[in-house]
């Protein structure tokens, strides 16, 4: 998983492009991006949750947290990336 941001002046980052590859059930690499409005659906199985858990890790990482567990906490939120 990587991310790409932007540093508008005086703004702070945002971020403009997710890449996921060989993640749950993204394979091959798959560029994201990330605009002020961005829509995900498709159907059922098809990555959305997946997108999601993704920018949550990397909510995650920028906050400096860590990977060395299965449950993630964002703010009052528990992102669960283990086993169900």
């Amino acid at each position: 998983m990587t991310t790409r941001t932007h540093t508008g002046q005086g703004l702070p980052p945002r971020l403009i492009e997710l890449s996921l590859e060989n993640f749950k059930v993204f394979g091959p690499e798959q560029r994201i991006p990330i605009r002020p409005i961005t829509l995900i659906f498709g159907g059922n199985s098809s990555g959305k949750s997946s997108i999601l858990h993704a920018l949550g890790i990397a909510s995650h990482l920028a906050a400096g947290g860590n990977l060395d567990s299965d449950v993630i906490r964002i703010g009052a939120q528990e992102l669960r990336l283990g086993p169900d």
